[in-house]
């Protein structure tokens, strides 16, 4: 968008990145993971061809893309994916995009249709509700992943359940940067890289859950 790769050079770097990634995909060897690929691209594709002029498709097309990155992960190194962990996932990645279409209105006012399309069919009051719904999902999903996975030995539910409370956190601290401090930037990645509450949390998760696991 700021115009310092030319056209030819973007298609370029492109094709170049798509080669390598059939390269890697080759090397796995595994369908499911060649297939989700397959899927990732062509997600992206329609998605900045036409996609993400129309409002809730546009995130919907972003929380998909996350999912599959997921998968693939879970693919590529032949491990089952948890459902609860898509479900983390697709709604985690609903409440981030949905946070930032909020952010966009609100930054831009009345020029936000010339910068997306798709802000024409958001409200900031729909927007509110939809976030609120995600983060109560994306909560109780992770609750009960925590609770009742599978993947998880029985024993570690007990204590893996305690790590909900810096989800909880993480999720409220970034509701209240983006409703109360006005964040400057909806990028999650900007709000993560800026606030340290989010930060130690993250981090205090990170290695609560790793003690708790392989401790």
């Amino acid at each position: 968008p700021s115009g310092r790769i030319s056209t030819s050079a973007a298609a370029a770097i492109g094709i170049g990145c798509l080669l390598i990634a059939a390269v890697l995909a080759s090397l796995v060897g595994n369908r499911s993971f060649m297939v989700s690929l397959a899927c990732y691209l062509a997600i992206n594709i329609a998605y900045v061809l036409k996609l993400k002029q129309l409002s809730l498709v546009d995130c919907f097309c972003i929380a998909c893309g996350f999912v599959i990155r997921v998968l693939a992960g879970c693919y590529a190194i032949q491990v089952i994916p948890s459902d609860w962990i898509v479900v983390v996932t697709f709604f985690l990645a609903l409440f981030l995009a949905f946070n930032k279409r909020k952010s966009e209105l609100v930054l831009l006012d009345k020029s936000s249709q010339h910068h997306r399309v798709a802000l024409s069919g958001y409200s900031i009051k729909t927007l509110e509700v939809y976030i609120y719904l995600c983060a109560a999902i994306c909560i109780t999903a992770y609750l009960m992943y925590t609770l009742t996975s599978t993947s998880i030995p029985a024993g570690l539910h007990d204590s893996l359940k305690y790590s909900a409370f810096f989800v909880v956190f993480g999720l409220f601290r970034y509701i209240q940067i983006n409703d109360v401090e006005k964040a400057e930037d909806g990028d999650p990645t900007v709000v993560f890289y800026k606030d340290r509450y989010l930060q130690v949390a993250i981090l205090l998760w990170a290695i609560y859950t790793t003690y708790v696991i392989y401790g």
